[in-house]
């Protein structure tokens, strides 16, 4: 639209009634018909420049509707605008919209604030400032505001365009779930398709289905092979309209679109479709030159190299020569400094050629060139937002460089780099913010955090077609990093600091050893490292990511979970919720068909709890005899205690309680705690030493689940065991209150719910009164003061199997590490949800342990659950009664500790000394993380 439309729009009334009267009119005329005139990219600097002169010339108290129209069209020209910083370009062109809505208001304005929020919704979907995923949540809000204006009826046209932006922003959506996200671009896709046809708007329809292609090409929903098959033919539909001659390279782009779709196409012959791949891509390539599209050029090369890779005809060394080829012609463009991601996808996938044909000298080369970029990503703040798909190949990248480092003999390097993998998945998984080391001033924290955003601007403008400035840009602010990093050393030497072996051993004693697995695709390494013996490995060939993942998921072709240890739990978590539903129904009406419904799902419940306690004995049994056995063998005979560093998927299962060549569990013999990471090890070590007093503050049972009726004697227990405690008690139990009373205790108890968020995991929390969060971004923010914590407790927070059934075991975090990260130095938790009254007991009896008997955190643990192991049905049932005459009971809780005192009283008649509580699904969930 023309200055003078958007001024005037049809109506052409005076001038003077428009322009500001303290300004030379035919001055100020001269500068907004050059300004009119200025439309090509090139010329968006000098227009620019005139508009600022002209805002200058105009106040927007006496001229708004002038004053807003000029704020527009700067805000249009900074985002056009080829040249200068584009992440500042963006920023002044979201300053302008805003301020031209200053006056452009829905009521008075409504066709100028319409356009007004769509281009403010452009930017912050383009914006390369500020957080990515909050970028994209504010474009979705701003685009569905438009939408309340531009309807399907009367707007049809510009309906169909933000239908076709709202789609975008949910394909590159970060929050949420990643399959939904999906359905909603293909629903505002196929919006927009109802005015973008073939006929009337053939380039925006081609476009459109190219992009639908591209959704149901990554779809989740629906059956994986219609849905490529429907992406192909989307594609081939756009090439109706984008051809070689008149849309080269449109028509390149889709060509490298249908490239990736035969290679992953399900139908047809495998081979065949490799085949059409690669001749997309070659296709794709006549028009994606080097010269000219150095960055798409680099693309297909990386694509043609994984179709080769998977090339079933010819002969197969000479596949892989021609993928390890086209990988390094990538590489010929995709820079470490300049595009690290697309380098370090590169290196993966180079180096992961190199592993699968094991040629270990070339892996390793290429993992390090992959974990260089990694590294510098990491120091950018430029892997947040990967997580959900990257942090999980990243993860192997470690994984696999440090098997092929111990397959070229070089041990000590193997054990650093898997920590290190170990270290950087915790830190980009946790979404947490790099905190500001100690001894760092303000001032100069500041300008580290400058030159990192300076850098991180320099690589999102990698896709810029000015490479050779955008080149000279990148280094300039690297160095930048670079000099702003060596400042922030000379304050805190560990900053940044890479891990030694002399780290490693600096957390041992010579009672502790610490054990630690790297399970890979080609076989596993075990680690002891003792101060006594240094490093030891241990190769395990014969145990790898498929064996593991077998007993925690027992998976088909498709991923869905049919068995094993995580798949029973789920059975068994749903028999119980079936189990316990009629059992209400039963309560309510004691009608015939309600009484066979509960004895029918008891007896499948009582069934399938049998497989899952099974299952549990069996896949610690494995564990113990094929991943443990190798090293428990090569422990020196004064370890006493065992640190676990659990990975993948192994930090779901009590190690603790594997069972040893006498059928003893592995914690009667060791005493055991847990730790995500060596570094991380080392840093609560020090947390700890600098936290004292024994006090106490509990949150029991903020929501009132009558489910954890035990907890209230559980609290009252506990804090008579400290010199000073305060417990806040169901709906007391409210963020307020916890924000009040934390800070000064050294002791924090939840006896509460609570959850890891997987797409968001800052936002991982306690549930707490009120329907209120205790978030893991609150502790990091300081919003509530942990400085004096030594322990928290979380005794009623299921934490491990519940959370994986929605995620990937490579990417979770968990509560308990969230915790550590944001500086508790040890978390005791659980990995599953364990009756309410074995876990009232055993936290009894472990502070009992840790504040009276003087015993330390891992060991107070330790004889804790031995103890409840070994308790007698008698025993129970006295704790029980002693339980109910103690407190006031009422509603739903009083009936749930009715029906078990009346079980076991019932058990302890007929077995007194029968152990209820002796198999691990009653005691082993508790884990000490950390200390």
């Amino acid at each position: 639209m023309g200055f003078w439309s958007r001024l005037f729009g049809t109506n052409k009334k005076d001038q003077s009634s428009i322009l500001p009267n303290e300004v030379s009119i035919k001055d100020l005329q001269l500068i907004l018909v050059e300004i009119d005139s200025l439309w090509s990219p090139n010329s968006m600097p000098r227009k620019i420049m005139l508009l600022r002169h002209a805002l200058s010339l105009v106040q927007c108290k006496s001229s708004p509707k002038l004053w807003a129209v000029l704020q527009v069209i700067l805000g249009d020209s900074l985002y056009q605008n080829p040249q200068g910083d584009m992440a500042e370009n963006l920023e002044q062109a979201i300053e302008s919209y805003n301020r031209a809505l200053e006056v452009y208001t829905r009521k008075d304005f409504p066709a100028d604030w319409v356009e007004t929020q769509n281009n403010l919704a452009n930017a912050y979907f383009s914006r390369i400032k500020g957080d990515k995923a909050e970028n994209l949540e504010k474009a979705i809000v701003l685009y569905n505001r438009t939408l309340e204006v531009y309807t399907h009826k009367d707007f049809a046209a510009e309906w169909a365009l933000i239908q076709f932006n709202v789609a975008n922003v949910y394909r590159a959506r970060i929050r949420g779930d990643r399959a939904g996200n999906l359905e909603q671009a293909i629903e505002h896709y196929n919006k927009a398709l109802k005015v973008y046809t073939q006929n009337i708007f053939s380039a925006q329809w081609a476009l459109t289905q190219k992009n639908l292609g591209e959704a149901y090409r990554d779809r989740v929903w629906g059956d994986r092979a219609e849905n490529l098959e429907h992406a192909i033919k989307l594609y081939n539909m756009a090439l109706e309209v984008y051809t070689r001659k008149g849309f080269p390279a449109d028509w390149a782009m889709i060509q490298n679109s249908l490239g990736l779709a035969y290679s992953s196409r399900i139908r047809g012959d495998k081979a065949e479709n490799l085949e059409q791949s690669i001749e997309h891509y070659n296709m794709a390539l006549k028009v994606y030159t080097r010269k000219s599209f150095p960055k798409d050029w680099a693309e297909t090369q990386n694509n043609l190299g994984n179709a080769y890779r998977d090339r079933v005809w010819g002969d197969i060394s000479r596949n892989i020569g021609k993928a390890i080829s086209h990988y390094h012609s990538a590489l010929e463009i995709y820079k470490l400094e300049s595009m690290p991601h697309d380098f370090l996808k590169t290196c993966r996938l180079l180096g992961d050629l190199y592993f699968d044909t094991e040629q270990w000298g070339n892996a390793a080369e290429s993992y390090k060139d992959a974990i260089k970029a990694d590294g510098l990503l990491y120091r950018s703040g430029l892997s947040a937002g990967s997580k959900s798909i990257e942090a999980g190949k990243n993860a192997c990248v470690f994984r696999n460089a440090a098997l092929a480092a111990y397959r070229m003999n070089l041990e000590n390097e193997a054990l650093i780099t898997f920590e290190r993998g170990k270290v950087r998945l915790l830190n980009e998984a946790s979404g947490l913010k790099m905190k500001k080391p100690g001894g760092v001033p303000d001032t100069e924290w500041a300008k580290y955090e400058q030159a990192v955003e300076m850098y991180r601007n320099a690589i999102k403008l990698s896709t810029r077609k000015d490479y050779a400035l955008k080149e000279k840009s990148v280094q300039e602010t690297l160095k930048d990093l670079c000099e702003a990093e060596k400042v922030v050393q000379a304050y805190n030497p560990g900053f940044q600091k890479e891990l030694e072996t002399l780290d490693i051993l600096s957390v041992l004693d010579d009672e502790t050893a610490i054990l630690t697995f790297c399970i890979t695709d080609k076989g596993s390494i075990g680690f002891l490292i003792s101060e006594l013996n240094s490093i030891q490995s241990a190769g395990i060939p014969d145990f790898k990511t498929k064996d593991l993942n077998r007993l925690l998921f027992n998976a088909d072709d498709q991923g869905n979970i049919k068995g094993g240890w995580v798949g029973s739990h789920a059975n068994y978590q749903h028999a119980s919720e079936t189990y316990y539903h009629y059992v209400n129904e039963y309560v309510k009406e004691k009608t015939t068909e309600n009484k066979e419904q509960f004895l029918e799902a008891h007896k499948n419940y009582e069934s399938i709890f049998k497989e899952w306690q099974n299952t549990l004995n069996e896949v610690l049994s494995i564990i113990g005899h094929r991943l443990l056995s190798p090293l428990l063998v090569e422990l020196p005979p004064q370890i006493k205690r065992l640190i676990l560093l659990p990975s993948g998927g192994l930090f779901l299962l009590p190690l603790h309680a594997v069972p040893l060549s006498d059928g003893q569990p592995l914690c009667q013999r060791y005493c055991i705690s847990y730790v995500p990471s060596i570094p991380l090890l080392k840093e609560m070590q020090n947390d700890a030493m600098t936290t004292e007093g024994k006090s106490l503050y509990a949150v029991i049972n903020p929501q009132e689940d009558p489910a954890l009726a035990f907890s209230g004697c559980e609290g009252q227990a506990i804090s008579r065991l400290f010199e000073s405690s305060q417990v806040n008690v169901g709906k007391t139990g409210t963020k307020t209150a916890v924000l009040k009373e934390v800070p000064g205790k050294a002791y924090l108890h939840f006896s509460c719910h609570g959850s890891y968020i997987w797409d968001d995991p800052a936002q991982s929390g306690l549930y707490l009164a009120g329907g209120q969060t205790l978030s893991l971004s609150d502790l990091q923010n300081d919003e509530v003061n942990i400085s004096s914590t030594r322990l928290v407790t979380l005794s009623a927070c299921e934490t491990g199997v519940a959370s994986i059934l929605i995620g990937n075991a490579d990417e979770f975090v968990g509560l308990p590490a969230g915790f550590m990260l944001a500086g508790v130095p040890c978390v005791v938790s659980s990995l599953w949800s364990v009756p309410d009254i074995s876990t009232a007991m055993l936290m009894e009896q472990f502070y009992s342990n840790h504040i009276v008997e003087g015993m330390d955190i891992p060991e107070a643990l330790q004889e804790a659950q031995l103890w409840v192991r070994d308790l007698t049905s008698r025993q129970v049932t006295d704790y029980m009664e002693k339980c109910y005459y103690s407190g006031k009971w009422e509603g739903k809780s009083k009936e749930n500790i009715e029906q078990y005192i009346e079980r076991y009283l019932k058990l302890a008649e007929e077995s007194p000394e029968k152990k209820p509580f002796q198999h691990p699904y009653y005691w082993a969930a508790f884990t000490v993380n950390g200390e």
